[in-house]
């Protein structure tokens, strides 16, 4: 079964899964428009926190849209994270769209060399 572990180790912590599902990402820690409502400032952020080793996003502007990868992934396709059949979805997703082929490893680890 997938891990959260898994995603955020195969993701640069989650990084990568920004990256893919927003359109024209700038970068962590440079702003830009909110694409989950008609935002005219960009004031929505990816970020590390200092001493933490996921990243996670914030809209300043919006204070309901918040949290890691996962979150991000749950508003994308209109799924809870707290549902644990929604979160197994968001990884498999996670999985499938990035081509990280995780569960090839879950199935047959004694191949993993």
């Amino acid at each position: 079964m997938l891990s959260k572990e898994q995603i955020l180790d195969a993701t640069n912590g989650g990084l990568d899964v920004f990256e893919f599902f927003i359109n024209g990402f700038p970068g962590p820690n440079k702003a830009f428009l909110n694409p989950f409502y008609d935002d005219n400032n960009p004031s929505m952020y990816v970020y590390k926190g200092l001493g933490e080793s996921i990243y996670r996003f914030i809209d300043f502007g919006n204070d309901s849209y918040h949290g890691d990868c996962f979150n991000y992934v749950a508003l994308v396709f209109g799924k809870d994270t707290s549902n644990t059949n929604d979160f197994k979805s968001i990884l498999s997703t996670i999985n499938h769209e990035l081509s990280l082929s995780l569960e090839s490893l879950n199935q047959n680890p004694e191949k993993k060399k």
